[in-house]
């Protein structure tokens, strides 16, 4: 079975390999990524788009598409996918430790890729070449990584430690606090960390009465309704949800969402008014210059993620650019910051850039 595709997007262009390949080289691809599905049942395709848009997006949106996260052996799928026209590749896996970022990292960074990516017109035999010897490096990596005993951990591991302002809690308190704070349905919350800024559901003195309904009062009784806690625990964790200062993360929290939180806090904590000030003046277009009339259909920041930033606080985005930076592989297709964001954030608004690191910086203590 040829498992070797090209990509058909909304705002890209069909780009067949065999329009770039020499049919000897993608004879030699096509067999190698054969023998390892066959036989390994690891899957590995290589895509050609001509888009305008985010390789990055793009290429996290396509990596699902194609079922890459699916399957026992997912750990060690990979997507390589080249952007013709703006001249640029991605490797994309399950993981960021999959087949090792180091590993992947050597593979394009030797000089049968790096003639074609610094070429300014890369010739379609350089690219044929490129991909050939990217399919060999990546079979031979694969197989290597597939008969070690040292696999990668895909699980959730808490690398960093919970401080004593920071909580884990059941799922379902930040459901609660959530569906009352954004008056969402249980259903529809879905959170995985809080910081606690204010009291944002605060009790009234007349609460015993029964027609009195302070935010306070319907988290609790939405705690009774949903689960089984005992008035002593629901009362213990409004006490964590309402303590200014405390971060709240889901029981099962990954890393970066409790690195997220602590962004919040630092914002909050460690900037002066001023420095407050110039990062809150900025708008997500002036993060993404492919937020234009005309648009294509991955930008720098997707959809999903635009929204949560124009619905929430105007933290939020420094937030994800942080989680991102530190956590790259917590990324997919609906949640993403292109690299482009970054480098152009730091050329077009130094000041608040130098602010944005003085608070990554603080982070990573």
């Amino acid at each position: 079975m040829i498992i070797v595709f090209f990509i058909k997007t909304a705002t890209a262009s069909a780009v067949p390999l065999d329009s770039i390949l020499s049919s000897e080289n993608l004879q030699k691809i096509t067999e190698n990524l054969n023998d390892l599905e066959n036989y390994h049942g690891v899957r590995v395709i290589f895509d050609v788009t001509d888009s305008d848009g985010s390789i990055f997006g793009e290429s996290l949106y396509d990596f699902v598409l194609k079922g890459l996260q699916r399957g026992p052996n997912r750990n060690w799928n990979v997507l390589v996918f080249y952007n013709v026209k703006k001249n640029q590749l991605r490797f994309v896996t399950y993981a960021h430790c999959s087949l090792g970022e180091e590993n992947l990292a050597k593979i394009k960074g030797t000089s049968p890729v790096q003639d074609v990516l610094n070429s300014p017109s890369p010739s379609n035999e350089d690219i044929s070449k490129m991909f050939l010897f990217i399919s060999d490096e990546l079979r031979n990596l694969i197989l290597t990584s597939i008969n070690s005993s040292s696999t990668c951990n895909i699980e959730i591991t808490h690398k960093l430690k919970l401080k004593s302002n920071e909580y884990a809690v059941p799922d379902s308190v930040l459901k609660a606090i959530y569906s009352v704070i954004m008056d969402k349905s249980w259903e529809e919350s879905n959170p995985g960390g809080f910081y606690v800024s204010q009291n944002f559901i605060p009790g009234e003195t007349f609460d015993f009465l029964p027609f009195v309904t302070s935010d306070k009062k319907k988290f609790i009784s939405l705690l009774e309704e949903k689960t089984k806690f005992s008035d002593k625990e629901i009362e213990s964790y409004y006490k964590i949800l309402t303590t200014e200062g405390n971060i709240v993360l889901i029981e099962d929290y990954p890393d970066d969402y409790l690195f997220h939180e602590r962004i919040h806090e630092i914002i909050h904590k460690e900037l002066t008014e001023e420095e407050r000030n110039l990062l809150s003046n900025k708008k997500i277009s002036d993060f993404d210059p492919l937020l234009s009339a005309n648009l294509p259909e991955f930008t720098l920041v997707p959809a999903a993620l635009r929204l949560t930033l124009s619905t929430g606080n105007w933290q939020e985005i420094y937030a994800y650019m942080a989680q991102y930076e530190k956590y790259p592989s917590s990324q997919d297709y609906t949640r993403y910051i292109d690299k482009e964001v970054y480098d152009s954030f730091s050329s077009n608004y130094p000041e608040e850039y130098k602010i944005y690191k003085k608070v990554f910086n603080l982070a990573l203590r």
